[in-house]
Formats: C-alpha cells, structure tokens, sequence
C-alpha cells in the first residue's frame, strides 16, 4: 500500500481484489453472461414481453 502526503491510500491489484471479493464475483458474472448467450432467444423473448421460445 503507498500512502501519499494527501491522505490517499491507493491500493495494489492484488489488495484490490481481496477487499471487492475477487474471483466470486467475476465467477458468477461470466457464468450470467454465458446462460444469457447459450438461451439467446428466450432472453430477447422475455425482454420484449413475448412468451417462452420452444426448443
């Protein structure tokens, strides 16, 4: 950690990543991302208010 006279503490990648959880949270947005892209079509679907597409 560096301190500068300010009193601003800026924080490593590595600090960064454990006080904001890190790997979780990229985890679970990466496995959100891939379920909406795997079932595009009933994404758009729902989006628009349109019933369930078919497989």
């Amino acid at each position: 950690m560096e301190n500068l006279n300010c009193q601003i503490t800026y924080l490593t990648f590595t600090e960064q990543r454990d006080v904001n959880g890190g790997f979780i949270w990229g985890a679970l947005i990466v496995a959100a991302f891939v379920a909406v892209i795997n079932d595009w079509d009933n994404f758009k679907a729902g989006i628009a208010g349109k019933p369930e597409v078919a497989k």
